[in-house]
């Protein structure tokens, strides 16, 4: 894993400090990714957690957003 570099990021008034990392992971039959154990360490979240996925179309990424379990 390689951190690829970071970026002061600001939306609607919240200043955060971005990290990109990536990981190359293999979508399984049904769709699915693992979060590598990597990224899992510093990415709050654990087993029966529900996450949102989010496709930023102007960035042409997904994102992950932890919801409360």
């Amino acid at each position: 894993m390689r951190r690829v570099g970071s970026k002061n990021c600001s939306r609607g008034g919240e200043n955060r400090k971005v990290l990109p990392v990536e990981e190359v992971v293999k979508v399984s039959r049904n769709y699915q990714v693992t979060i590598p154990a990597k990224v899992r360490q510093k990415f709050p979240v654990k087993e029966g957690d529900l996450v949102k996925v989010i496709y930023d179309e102007n960035e042409g990424v997904v994102k992950i957003q932890i919801l409360k379990s």
